[in-house]
């Protein structure tokens, strides 16, 4: 349904912004399906929108709860690397799935 939505933006000319954009990879993660998530975030990039630090711990937290530790630790050393302001929770995403 959120797909339908964010589709229908662009047919009538609205263009998603940084928060749509976000809200969309949140509800992903949400459902565990963080591994869609690539597309949109070419897009944002595409679009001169850049992730902050609401969408990298939106993508960190989706990946710790599905088991993809790997994905989780990369996107936070990207991050750091990027000088992206890290959140609590990020850390503790990455804290929980790391000490199990």
């Amino acid at each position: 349904m959120a797909f339908r939505v964010f589709n229908s933006m662009n047919s009538i000319g609205l263009e998603p912004d940084g928060f749509t954009n976000t809200k969309l990879i949140d509800g992903l993660c949400k459902e565990g399906r963080p591994e869609q998530v690539d597309g949109i975030l070419g897009l944002m990039v595409k679009m001169g929108i850049f992730p902050d630090e609401v969408t990298f711990t939106a993508l960190i937290d989706g990946y710790c709860k599905t088991s993809k530790t790997a994905n989780a630790l990369k996107l936070f050393e990207r991050m750091v690397k990027n000088r992206c302001l890290t959140t609590p929770h990020a850390f503790n995403s990455c804290l929980d799935v790391l000490s199990k």
